[in-house]
């Protein structure tokens, strides 16, 4: 589950630079993972998120968002943790970039 979290945070990047809705201002990374321990919704972030890579990465092609079904299952997973589950994943929501000149099993690199 840790691999499938940090591939799904690097795989986000949009979500670093948007609200965990992808709609609203920025926010940090401590205001993302309060908003998840106090109940947040990680898998509509992940696919909000996606979707704005997949309409904006075009004009940069800087970003490989691979395993989209996997991904939001683990995100899923993550929603339906109790308060006091997600308390013990500081991380569960953050969005982390991997850069591609770093080896993961599995994902592509550019």
């Amino acid at each position: 589950m840790i691999r499938s979290l940090l591939v799904l945070a690097g795989s986000i990047l949009a979500a670093a630079i948007v609200n965990i809705d992808c709609r609203a201002a920025p926010m940090t990374a401590t205001e993302i993972q309060k908003q998840f321990a106090s109940g947040g919704s990680s898998s509509v972030a992940t696919r909000n998120a996606i979707e704005v890579i997949e309409a904006t990465d075009d004009d940069y092609h800087a970003v490989i968002v691979s395993g989209g079904p996997a991904v939001l299952a683990t995100t899923k997973r993550l929603d339906d943790l109790s308060p006091a589950e997600r308390v013990l994943l500081p991380l569960g929501s953050v969005p982390i970039l991997v850069k591609d000149n770093i080896e993961t099993i599995e994902w592509p690199t550019t």
